[in-house]
């Protein structure tokens, strides 16, 4: 038994440190031309990490300072000079920025055309990019003393009356905010491009091993689930299992293949908002439906972790319990899914 208690509690403390996504998909996009500016913020969800939020005057005031010290030639003829200013992180803590400044060459200007409008996706001869952990922002600039102007409390006003604009939607937001001479702000949305956010039905079986009660055990189970996507990432799955287990105790002379029945119902959410790098982790609760021989008691429950390693491999800390939390032991087991 204090084997199984090591190998749970180690597994659990592994399951709590990936609780946290580490990787932030910036699928989210918006443009907000204000006078003669353009600024893009980019993403995981711009109803979540709004405009306002990603303090693009506090943002432009740390370049503008490092660039006190700095000589920046004008840009030659169809070029642009791009100014990054981004974190390096260790183990998701922000150690230092980088200030980077790269000549660009213009080779072609991108338009959208879209309800008779022409939709900019980037004009200026500078570019201030900045980078953190949740927002890639660029404010495109004619001249680079227009960078003061995104400063100003009027336009982070403007930029705040962008956020309103912002449609609450679970596919990817890709859009265009022109303000116009009336101070009011004319919206062009496209359609969501692929990957685009669907929902699914789940229907999957696998097979199982591990320990329960010190006592090699195997599966196989199936499970039918609904699984939810946001902004081009599968985040909630509600499922329902059905388990066939074997515990190699040996059953009776009469019935030496005996196998225990559980059903359970469960939930996990993707922890992670990158499309290409999945964080599942839930939890389901079981019951004891078929029962035979003595290797489980009466009425028994289990309580479930799920950590899904990838596609098809899962590993599950376990708790089995009767009589009211009275009879209480672990387990681990992992599966894999096909």
């Amino acid at each position: 038994m204090q084997t199984i208690k090591t190998i749970f509690l180690v597994l659990f403390l592994f399951i709590c440190s990936q609780l946290k996504g580490k990787d932030i998909y910036k699928g989210d996009k918006v443009r907000i031309t204000i006078d003669n500016i353009l600024v893009e913020v980019s993403t995981s969800d711009l109803k979540a990490n709004t405009v306002t939020k990603a303090d693009i005057p506090e943002k432009v005031k740390m370049v503008l300072a490092e660039l006190e010290n700095v000589e920046i030639t004008p840009p030659a003829v169809n070029e642009r000079i791009k100014v990054r200013l981004s974190e390096v992180y260790s183990y998701e803590k922000p150690v230092y920025k980088k200030l980077e400044f790269q000549n660009e060459k213009i080779l072609k200007k991108e338009v959208v055309l879209f309800q008779n409008e022409k939709l900019y996706c980037g004009q200026g001869n500078y570019v201030f990019e900045i980078e953190d952990k949740n927002y890639l922002v660029r404010i495109y600039l004619d001249k680079l003393e227009d960078a003061t102007k995104t400063t100003s409390v009027g336009f982070t006003e403007k930029l705040s009356k962008a956020d309103a604009q912002i449609p609450d939607n679970r596919k990817k937001t890709n859009g265009w905010l022109i303000l116009g001479q009336d101070n009011n702000f004319q919206t062009y949305f496209l359609d969501e491009i692929p990957p685009i956010t669907t929902d699914q039905l789940e229907i999957t079986a696998g097979i199982g091993t591990g320990l329960v009660k010190n006592q090699l055990v195997t599966d196989f189970h199936f499970r039918i689930g609904l699984t939810f996507g946001k902004k081009a990432v599968y985040k909630n799955k509600y499922f329902a299992d059905y388990e066939i287990m074997y515990d190699f105790s040996g059953g009776t002379n009469a019935n030496p293949f005996q196998t225990n029945h559980f059903l359970s119902l469960g939930y996990q959410h993707n922890f992670s908002n990158n499309p290409e790098k999945n964080n599942w982790i839930g939890a389901s609760l079981g019951y004891l439906i078929n029962r035979k021989g003595d290797f489980f008691e009466e009425n028994t429950f289990r309580l479930r972790i799920n950590k899904q390693l990838n596609k098809t491999i899962t590993v599950n800390p376990e708790i089995y319990f009767n009589d009211s939390f009275k009879n209480i032991y672990p387990g681990v087991r992992f599966s894999i899914s096909f």
